[in-house]
């Protein structure tokens, strides 16, 4: 289970089904409705932290929500002409 915290923790389970979600060629808009759709205002999940927002990278971090771990778990994506061109998942 250390090597798939998504089978005991929903907070993971949601944040690796956005980084699924999101596909080479998405738009920012895209994104962030993917962003609404698995973190809900009235959701019970935390939204993860934007931590790059740059003309070519957009970064989030999982929000630790009631726990002090994982902190720093990523997702990075590059863009090129307002669209995705890789996305990487950084484990903490």
């Amino acid at each position: 289970m250390l090597l798939r915290p998504e089978l005991v923790d929903a907070r993971f389970r949601t944040y690796k089904a956005f980084y699924r979600d999101i596909h080479e060629g998405m738009t920012r808009d895209e994104i962030n409705s993917l962003l609404n759709q698995h973190y809900p205002k009235t959701g019970v999940r935390q939204r993860p932290t934007v931590m790059e927002d740059t003309p070519e990278r957009l970064g989030f971090f999982m929000s630790p929500e009631t726990s002090s771990e994982p902190n720093c778990e990523g997702i990075f994506l590059s863009i090129h002409g307002g669209r995705v061109t890789a996305k990487t998942y950084s484990e903490d």
